[in-house]
């Protein structure tokens, strides 16, 4: 999945958010991998601008969501951060942890699942009907294991 960062005298050689299949993120310009200088959360990006000038730009992380990009000190968020309620609808499986390991994977795995699916291109209530249903699973399916493993006991 990949986002055009609207960075002010990028029109021409726009800049591009890629993350990989490994969940590392990645800048480009023109489809062409951007030089990185660093690692981690000190890595600096160095970018061309449409005047052929240079500039810089860094990652800013945020919890379990598309980081934003500042460019020479100005912060631009690829995506809208989540609002409460939208984290609050992404997270609603995490309530399996309740019930220990399984619980917790089935938790964990449902609320990655929903972060994906709250940021598809679909109408709203199409991706939360979507969200409850993968909750409603999670949920299910702690149930079946809980009564499955306590009936063996």
């Amino acid at each position: 999945m990949s986002h055009i960062v609207a960075a002010e005298g990028f029109d021409d050689n726009p800049i591009e958010l890629t993350k990989s299949k490994m969940g590392v993120y990645k800048l480009s310009q023109n489809g062409q991998p951007v030089e990185r200088v660093g690692r981690g959360k000190k890595a600096v990006f160095k970018l061309v601008k449409d005047d052929g000038s240079k500039s810089s730009a860094q990652l800013k992380a945020r919890f379990l969501d598309f980081p934003a990009v500042v460019v020479d000190g100005k912060k631009y968020n690829v995506v809208e951060p989540l609002s409460g309620l939208e984290w609050a609808v992404v997270a609603a499986p995490m309530v399996c942890i309740i019930g220990g390991m399984i619980g917790a994977l089935l938790g964990v795995l449902a609320t990655t699942v929903n972060l994906k699916v709250i940021r598809l291109d679909q109408p709203k209530p199409v991706r939360y009907l979507l969200m409850a249903l993968i909750t409603a699973i999670a949920i299910g399916g702690y149930v079946l294991a809980a009564s499955l493993l306590n009936d063996q006991a």
